[in-house]
This record gives C-alpha cells, sequence and structure tokens, in this order.
C-alpha cells in the first residue's frame, strides 16, 4: 500500500481504499476454501499419510542419533585410526 501510494502519488488511505477488493477477495477465498479443505474426503487419508512418513523419519534420525553416541562413548572412531 505503501509503495502503491509513493508510485501513484496519492495518499495512503485513497491506495488503503484502491486495494481494498484484492483484500476482500483473498480474505473471501481463505473463508469458503478453509472448511473445504477440512472436510474432504481425501483429508483424513492425507494427515495420516504424512503422521506416518513423519514418525518414519523421526525414527530414522532418532536411531542415527543413538548409534553416534554409542559410537562415541565406545571411542570406536579412536580405536579406528
Amino acid at each position: 500500500v505503501a509503495y502503491l501510494a509513493w508510485r501513484e502519488g496519492t495518499s495512503a488511505p485513497k491506495a488503503l481504499l484502491a486495494s481494498l477488493p484484492v483484500w476482500a477477495r483473498g480474505l473471501k477465498d481463505i473463508v469458503l476454501g478453509f472448511p473445504a479443505a477440512c472436510f474432504h474426503r481425501d483429508t483424513r487419508k492425507v494427515l495420516v499419510d504424512s503422521g506416518k512418513t513423519t514418525i518414519m523419519l523421526m525414527f530414522i534420525i532418532v536411531n542415527a542419533l543413538l548409534f553416534a553416541h554409542v559410537l562415541t562413548s565406545e571411542r570406536i572412531p579412536q580405536t579406528i585410526t
């Protein structure tokens, strides 16, 4: 809005009123699109699949951290070199 007011040489309230339809259209899309996205038939499946993927990745990361801890506590790198 400030850039528009500076570019056009108008006042800020006039530029704000000029951009109001764009804001209203975006707000309308959010208000109408959010319930449709929440209650879509594929939403539950997507959430379950993303949860499974997240748990698998966390499991891999935790096991890598545990493996690194065991290696360092047993001083394996020092015995190899």
